[in-house]
């Protein structure tokens, strides 16, 4: 473990978890015993989350005045899902869209549930003071981007003197990549003396290759349910606004309804602070389990609010073929009560491949479901992060600062695409 210099000027980093893996990213930046972490997430490949996998960051978990603050870039569990762990001490700086959508996950998802009662929201571009060294003023400046989970940041740290960019998750091909592409050019990015640039992409997508467009999946989508004859599910992501969104108008185009489950729809309501609950021309459907949530938790204002327009399962069955339901495991004990649903239905799936191929009960029970219905699967999908010719602009107008790899399976790759490559492994300190 690194020992803290309290009479040192230098700016040290430690990545604790991401040098050479995609998941449980968490990153302390240290300065005259001042500390800053960035993100505390849930591995990827991890079974539950357990003490076991917090990183060994001193006063963590008994809390130490010596951190400044916990920030979190995005509410996606591989960036927040081991807060839980922190002391409730720290100061935990996150978007406020973020952090209600955190809340809402933990409402409807119990396994999922992280309290964050020492939070402090910040907002795009509006630089924030977390502390002081004897060189000036510690402050974070968050950059929103596009990437699949809503209310995503890069994170621009300017203390002691220097100006580290940590590039967060981000892709340049959604429906907000414009966010991405234009991040580079805001001249408070000039003279950057490090990037942590994440690298999802590196192993995953040829390097002169893109991935494709949010656009074009909603078109991709239109066509594929025009040519269903009976109902379509879907299996994405309920934190994927922007998938959600391309599947709504996909919905308006070939004719069919959106349903949504209560947990979806409270979502959307908290990420596009919507007066009505649903897109106006979506339904919901209250699954019986979470019917339960709803009397466990005293749910019923939120039932309530959101019960105008409500379908129930009987009318799905009557015409399937006029709607389109965003899929989740929840939803497979009331659908089998009604067999003839599966005549003609087709299982749409959007979302990581490798999600799908895992041994993890949820992922489990979908794939039985598909086959016990012998469910035709046709994948769309795009990536939540930059393609590498992406990352390879990106770069350039950064004027290709040192690069630290990050949120990555490869960064022995980054020096065949990046100049200045510095790679550093997990719980290693380096000096900025």
């Amino acid at each position: 473990m690194h020992q803290s210099s309290e009479t040192s000027s230098e700016v040290k980093i430690c990545i604790h978890r991401g040098s050479n893996q995609i998941g449980g990213s968490c990153v302390e930046i240290e300065c005259e015993g001042k500390r800053i972490i960035i993100d505390m997430g849930t591995p990827l490949d991890a079974d539950e989350e357990t003490q076991s996998l917090v990183p060994d960051i001193k006063g963590l978990k008994e809390g130490d005045s010596s951190i400044l603050g916990l920030i979190v870039s995005h509410p996606h569990k591989d960036h927040y899902g081991l807060i839980k762990f922190a002391s409730p001490e720290i100061p935990v700086y996150i978007g406020e869209k973020a952090y209600k959508i955190i809340e809402t996950t933990s409402i409807f998802v119990p396994n999922a549930a992280v309290e964050i009662p020492n939070k402090h929201f910040y907002e795009d571009k509006k630089p924030f003071v977390i502390g002081s060294t004897s060189k000036g003023e510690i402050k974070i400046t968050p950059f929103l981007v596009d990437h699949s989970a809503f209310d995503s940041y890069a994170l621009l740290i300017e203390i002691a003197e220097k100006k580290i960019l940590y590039s967060g998750d981000f892709r340049c091909h959604g429906r907000k990549g414009i966010l991405s592409k234009i991040l580079p050019k805001n001249k408070l990015l000039k003279n950057l003396d490090l990037v942590l640039l994440e690298g999802s992409s590196f192993g995953r997508l040829d390097k002169d290759l893109q991935f494709p467009k949010e656009d074009e999946l909603e078109n991709t989508f239109a066509e594929e349910f025009r040519k269903t004859k009976g109902l379509a599910l879907v299996h994405c992501s309920s934190q994927n606004i922007d998938r959600i969104t391309s599947i709504y108008h996909a919905c308006k185009k070939s004719g069919r309804k959106l349903v949504v489950d209560l947990y979806q729809a409270s979502v959307l309501r908290t990420c596009y602070n919507m007066s009505r609950p649903l897109f106006p021309e979506a339904v919901l459907y209250v699954p019986n389990k979470q019917r339960g949530t709803v009397v466990k938790k005293n749910l019923f204002d939120m039932m309530h609010e959101y019960s105008k327009p409500r379908i129930y399962i009987e009318e799905i069955v009557k015409s399937p073929e006029k709607y389109t339901i965003l899929f989740r495991e929840i939803h497979i004990a009331d659908f089998e009560k009604f067999s003839e649903l599966f005549e003609n239905s087709r299982f749409f799936y959007s979302m990581w491949n490798g999600y799908w191929k895992e041994d993890s009960n949820y992922y489990k029970k979908a794939r039985e479901f598909v086959e016990k219905y012998n469910l035709e699967k046709i994948d769309i999908h795009t990536s939540g992060h930059a393609s590498i010719a992406d990352l390879k602009k990106y770069v350039e107008m950064l004027n290709s600062p040192k690069i630290v790899p990050i949120h990555t399976f490869y960064p022995q790759s980054y020096s065949e695409i990046f100049k200045n490559v510095e790679i550093h492994q997990d719980g290693e300190w380096f000096t900025v």
